[in-house]
């Protein structure tokens, strides 16, 4: 504390004013940094509900003729879509009747499934959303698919880098 006295006035209101600075602009990267990710996360969950969406639109009909080949070629389409990395379909007994897998993830267990027609939730890095599939109201099955979210991690180190 002695050295602090010993300062001029001057040279004390920089001090005072640089770390003033200092302290508003890493807030204001912690709050951007905190709105992207959040608007990141909104924004890959609208896509991976689409995605699922149509998915289990062009379900309908092999799970009304437990046709397995045919839900394993509407799944094999996932491949286009980069950031989802499994995906299960249940019948309506919640038995698995097809399957996708990503080359190179990781098998995920069942997770218990939601009451929701529509849910999505986020684990870290993960989201996992799950779609109740219906013809008019008769309950044919559940589509289950896990995305990874592997652009959020070029959004932080960038954010970091500009700080």
């Amino acid at each position: 504390m002695l050295r602090y006295n010993n300062i001029s006035i001057k040279r004390r209101l920089i001090l005072i004013q640089s770390a003033t600075a200092f302290v508003s602009v890493l807030l204001c990267c912690i709050i951007f940094l905190i709105n992207d990710i959040k608007l990141f996360k909104e924004s890959i969950a609208r896509k991976i509900n689409s995605v699922i969406q149509i998915v289990g639109d062009n379900s309908v009909s092999p799970l009304l003729f437990m046709d397995k080949e045919a839900e394993n070629k509407i799944l094999l389409n996932l491949e286009k879509v980069p950031d989802i990395k499994d995906a299960i379909v249940l019948d309506k007994t919640g038995t698995v009747f097809a399957r996708y897998t990503r080359a190179g993830a990781e098998v995920f267990l069942l997770p218990e499934i939601s009451r929701e027609n529509t849910f999505s939730e986020f684990s870290g890095r993960k989201l996992l959303v799950t779609y109740k599939i219906f013809q008019e109201k008769e309950f044919l099955g559940t589509i289950i698919l896990r995305a990874e979210l592997t652009d959020l991690n070029k959004i932080i180190s960038n954010y970091i880098l500009v700080a």
